[in-house]
């Protein structure tokens, strides 16, 4: 779970902030007028949201050249929930 931390606590507490964040201990979204904006997380864990979103734009890229018949989002999810 990510710690909420609004921007002017950010500036006050950044080299803390940053520290827990590299470190892999901690993630934190950022506020600003109550509203989240943004997150830090590691860059390690940033290498592996990016990777994902690369195998998965390539499998979506697959797909559209396999053609057939694409199953409504309803219909898949029972399918990957067991029903």
């Amino acid at each position: 779970m990510a710690t909420k931390v609004n921007v002017s606590n950010l500036r006050r507490c950044l080299t803390e902030i940053v520290d827990r964040t590299a470190s892999g201990e901690e993630r934190f979204i950022i506020c600003r007028h109550g509203e989240d904006v943004a997150a830090l997380v590691s860059v390690e864990e940033l290498m592996l949201l990016e990777d994902g979103d690369k195998v998965d734009l390539e499998a979506a890229l697959r797909a559209l050249k396999e053609g057939g018949n694409p199953i409504p989002w309803e219909e898949a999810r029972k399918q990957l929930e067991g029903g």
